[in-house]
């Protein structure tokens, strides 16, 4: 990275490594932030990341549930999930044992703001192959409320398989917004 796109992601050092469809999405959502800690989601348009739009997934923090619910999920984390996960809650999604630790995980997306990323990459016979890429960022609602997580994973594998993908990483960079330029 050069320029333009090094000052972009000054504070972000996972940037140089990460996917180009993570690139892009937090590139747009950087933007709309417009000054703010966390953006708005009204703020980010879809049309800025419209090439990632199939790899994007946005949940809500439902007060009432004490968990998050999925809102949209695109096509290739559909297919890597072998369902639709729109309107699925989190629990269903990491699995019962998982639960407690990614949901205490992305509660500090909201609650800090932060941003999350890791990588997973294979161990024998999967050597070296990244299994999945997670981006999850902080949204607003319309009243200020920071209940939403946007996010983009990419999944070469299916994401069922607890042996090579486990629901929880522990390989993960946080970067609390209030670090962000």
């Amino acid at each position: 990275m050069t320029g333009g796109a090094a000052d972009e992601f000054r504070g972000v050092p996972f940037a140089r490594e990460a996917h180009q469809h993570i690139t892009l999405l937090l590139g747009a959502w950087m933007k709309a932030r417009h000054g703010a800690l966390v953006p708005f989601r009204r703020n980010l348009t879809p049309d800025s990341f419209a090439n990632v739009l199939p790899y994007v997934w946005i949940y809500r923090f439902e007060e009432d549930l004490g968990d998050f619910v999925c809102k949209i999920s695109g096509e290739r984390i559909n297919d890597a999930w072998g369902q639709s996960l729109r309107g699925v809650r989190f629990r269903d999604v990491v699995g019962k044992d998982a639960h407690a630790a990614a949901l205490q995980r992305w509660k500090a997306v909201l609650n800090t703001p932060s941003i999350q990323y890791g990588k997973i990459t294979g161990a024998p016979p999967d050597d070296g192959i990244t299994i999945a890429e997670r981006l999850v960022l902080p949204l607003a609602d319309a009243d200020g409320t920071v209940c939403y997580t946007i996010g983009l994973s990419v999944y070469p594998f299916r994401q069922d398989d607890r042996n090579r993908t486990p629901p929880v990483w522990d390989d993960v960079t946080i970067i609390p917004c209030a670090d962000l330029v």
